[in-house]
């Protein structure tokens, strides 16, 4: 979803966080609150900012324990991020939202993804595997999201059925991925905690934190590679307060709740295979 400026405005009221010293600042470099905003993954400013703001999440995981919490409706990046035909389908996403006003329609088959991009990703994806202790709180309705974008774009021309098939065979992957990390609770590479919830209520964006003894960001999502990022503490608590809050309205699926999490997979494998 993208949001326009009264909304990002209303965003910040409601969780206290100060639009004036977002706007003020112009890099990551700061203390207070930014605008992360990606117009172009071909321009070097854009791949820049990228690579500053995983950076500065490296910078959280080495200074010893470290927590992440992600309230997502799109699948986190360590979730699809081994799968090409997914990280092509969420960058034609953010592409088609970010421009459709222009005359020129976005295909899915003219998203490339460079060697920079794939570097970035891949770096990102080792930091948040570096992470002591991650949850995830996922909208229930996640999945049936992503297969609705994929028929609309199907639907308008914008996907072939050759890209749709790709995408429900990486999308089956995901779960059988998804389904090994709840039944261990860790990433298996790093053996670091993972918690998995299902949320029994659905929300409008996605926020994110990571913290150490140190250091805290938090990052409102307000376009799919966009967010604003959170450096100041009052901010940062306020979002993981609402982050966390959600765990009362959630379903723990990793390492317990053994029925629920198979009963959550499998209607998500039925919906993907219907595409």
């Amino acid at each position: 979803m993208a949001f326009s400026f009264r909304e990002i405005a209303v965003l910040s009221q409601e969780l206290g966080i100060s639009l004036d010293a977002l706007l003020t600042q112009s890099t990551l470099d700061t203390t207070t609150q930014n605008l992360l905003m990606i117009e172009n993954l071909h321009e070097q400013t854009d791949i820049s900012l990228l690579a500053e703001f995983a950076n500065l999440m490296k910078k959280v995981t080495e200074k010893g324990y470290s927590e992440g919490g992600e309230l997502t409706n799109i699948l986190p990046l360590p979730v699809y991020i081994n799968y090409e035909s997914l990280t092509r389908f969420y960058i034609f996403k953010w592409r088609y939202q970010s421009f459709s006003n222009t005359k020129i329609p976005v295909h899915y088959k003219d998203i490339v993804i460079t060697d920079k991009i794939r570097e970035i990703t891949a770096f990102n994806l080792k930091v948040a595997h570096n992470i002591s202790y991650t949850h995830y709180i996922f909208d229930h309705s996640l999945f049936a999201y992503i297969i609705q974008d994929i028929k609309y774009s199907r639907n308008i021309g914008l996907m072939t059925p050759e890209d749709v098939g790709r995408l429900k065979e990486d999308l089956l992957h995901v779960i059988d991925d998804l389904e090994q990390l709840c039944e261990t609770g860790t990433f298996q590479n790093t053996g670091n905690k993972v918690n998995v919830y299902i949320s029994s209520v659905n929300f409008d964006t996605s926020y994110w934190y990571i913290q150490s003894e140190e250091l805290y960001i938090a990052v409102i999502k307000i376009f799919i590679l966009n967010g604003i990022v959170a450096k100041d503490i009052h901010s940062f608590e306020k979002i993981k307060e609402w982050v966390l809050s959600l765990k009362r309205h959630s379903t723990l699926i990793s390492e317990s709740s053994e029925k629920e999490r198979i009963l959550y997979l499998n209607k998500q494998r039925e919906l993907i295979n219907r595409l």
